[in-house]
């Protein structure tokens, strides 16, 4: 089989870093997977690099570009003769792929989620954006069954299909720190409003000790953070390292991962799956998809959005005690296992792709 998986930039995003990790899973299945940028591939391009992914990028200077040069979009070189396309939006791009005479299957795949709290302007924008390309997909995948549930209430939704995110098990695993070292608690994603690093930086400053923050990411927020940090009192406690070059490595950095989003609903939660499979426990808010990762008081704790002393008093009982600090991290790997194991994912994926190009021959 010949697959593209397209992508709207190179950033290093949930949904983006799982498709490089699903286009490595299926590489090894015998896939042949070509990944197409729409727009720039830097940083992504170096770890596709690293994987043996062929890529290539359009270079266009604005997503909706795509619209305008539908004949470029589908000839180019990863799609011209890939017999299924995996697309990373669910909106325009299949409509603009199918104009441009793409003949191929079509799945895409929705990370995003429609229940943010928009401005009734955008709320529009984001309804005429997917009612643009709906029709042209073959198949519609949801991440989380609570994306599902929101697809399904949707009066022109099509052939929708559940598939969760999955993590590479091999590459991320436990690797506990060594006894002493100062509670670190990790937070990763994109620096932006919603996901509710400023009530972690308050429930953070609220512990005891010498405890340590780590923030992998970025984004138009980070100076407001460094700044909320330093009138916290707690700047030299906090480090906001950027986008790093490995997560496996970040997350055994850790003992506990923080997932406090708040405005933004999670459409899964790739961080948290992250560390999951890093057998670190995780303290994440009853938002969007995070109760569907973390069951409360087995591998993690479930807090209200919002709430930084819930949030406080989660990490502190991590804090205090290591033996459920551990015995929750057990957990929280057998479940990621047994759950959002990648080998598990890419076979789905393949699975409704055979079925679509099946179908297509009858």
């Amino acid at each position: 089989m010949r697959l593209a998986v397209v992508l709207w930039n190179g950033n290093l995003g949930g949904a983006e870093s799982f498709s490089v990790g699903l286009s490595r899973a299926l590489r090894q299945e015998g896939v042949d997977v070509r990944v197409l940028f729409v727009c720039y591939s830097a940083p992504l391009a170096d770890r596709l690099a690293r994987g043996g992914i062929p890529w290539e990028s359009l270079n266009l200077p604005r997503g909706r570009h795509v619209a305008f040069h539908p004949r470029l979009f589908a000839r180019s070189t990863a799609l011209l003769e890939a017999d299924a396309a995996l697309l990373v939006s669910p909106g325009f791009l299949p409509g603009a792929l199918r104009a441009g005479r793409y003949r191929g299957a079509i799945v895409s795949v929705n990370h995003d989620t429609i229940v943010q709290r928009l401005p009734p302007a955008e709320r529009v924008v984001r309804f005429v954006d997917r009612l643009s390309g709906f029709w042209a997909s073959n198949a519609e995948v949801a991440v989380s069954d609570f994306l599902l549930e929101r697809l399904r209430a949707q009066p022109h939704a099509r052939r929708l299909v559940r598939i969760h995110n999955g993590v590479d098990m091999k590459s991320f695993h436990p690797g506990f720190l060594e006894e002493g070292t100062a509670f670190t608690v990790g937070w990763a994603g994109r620096l932006v409003p919603g996901k509710g690093v400023g009530e972690l930086l308050h429930a953070f400053a609220a512990l005891p000790g010498a405890p340590r923050l780590r923030i992998a990411g970025d984004g138009p927020e980070r100076k407001t953070l460094e700044g909320r940090a330093r009138s916290l009192g707690i700047a030299s406690s906090v480090s906001f390292e950027g986008w790093v070059p490995s997560m496996p490595e970040f997350w055994r950095g850790c003992h506990v991962a923080a997932m406090p989003s708040n405005e933004l609903a999670e459409s899964f939660g790739m961080a948290a799956a992250e560390a999951m499979a890093s057998g670190l426990p995780v303290v994440a808010t009853r938002r969007g998809a995070l109760p569907e990762l973390v069951d409360d008081g087995s591998w993690g704790f479930l807090v209200p959005p919002g709430d930084s002393a819930s949030l406080g008093t989660a990490l502190r009982r991590y804090l205090e005690n290591p033996g459920l600090r551990h015995e929750h991290g057990l957990r929280a790997r057998g479940a990621c296992e047994k759950r959002f194991d990648l080998k598990r994912c890419a076979a789905s994926y393949l699975d409704l792709i055979d079925s679509i190009l099946r179908g297509r021959k009858t």
